[in-house]
């Protein structure tokens, strides 16, 4: 999954980068852009939690010139007319980024010592990315996707429309996750979890997520 980190993360000493707690529920990144998010003690994974290794690479793209991208090239005679331009394609390249899933179970000093087996409860439905937005003086409102529980993947990503969350069950019967902006979260059923990316009364986008029962 790619992440787009948001707002309010703490610059550490050693160059890390933290959102939340280092002794509780949050989530670490490397100066190489490595994650580690969940139950943290002393700024390590120790209890449930996500590891993600940072991958990069170079991409090849080829695209059809625009109009203007073309007359851009053009060349006229005395008259005005064009009498070359060249409308051979674009190729480029772009640098790419990626996170890879290296483990998600339970922690102990930043060592996996048990894989979570991701069984989830069969009656519970994973709800959002439901974003709820100020701009510009406008409200708007996105409706929220689902997911029965018992549907997602063995890998933990949740697909939620254009995005989603990793997700692993807890042994409470409750859900601990981390969203597209990297933030952890814990959700029991009935319970909602609010990300406002951009706090601000005239202008915030709110990412919400929730746990409910199942209506089937």
């Amino acid at each position: 999954m790619h992440f787009t980190f948001g707002k309010n993360w703490t610059e550490l000493e050693d160059g890390r980068k933290l959102w939340g707690s280092e002794n509780g529920l949050g989530t670490i990144i490397s100066p190489e852009g490595d994650i580690g998010s969940g139950q943290l003690k002393d700024g390590v994974l120790n209890g449930y939690g996500f590891a993600f290794i940072k991958k990069t690479w170079e991409e090849t793209i080829t695209r059809k010139k625009t109009y203007e991208e073309v007359m851009e090239t053009a060349e006229f005679d005395s008259c005005g007319r064009v009498i070359y331009c060249d409308g051979s394609p674009l190729t480029y390249t772009e640098k790419r980024e990626d996170w890879i899933l290296m483990g998600a179970g339970l922690w102990e000093d930043g060592k996996l010592v048990r894989q979570s087996d991701m069984k989830f409860p069969e009656d519970l439905v994973f709800q959002g990315q439901w974003v709820e937005i100020m701009y510009d003086k406008v409200h708007y409102e996105y409706q929220p996707e689902e997911i029965l529980l018992s549907e997602v993947p063995k890998d933990g990503l949740a697909h939620l429309g254009w995005t989603g969350a990793y997700i692993q069950p807890l042994p409470d019967g409750r859900i601990l996750g981390i969203e597209s902006n990297g933030i952890p979260f814990i959700l029991g059923p009935g319970e909602e979890f609010v990300y406002d990316y951009n706090p601000n009364p005239t202008c915030y986008n709110k990412y919400i997520y929730s746990l409910k029962q199942s209506q089937l």
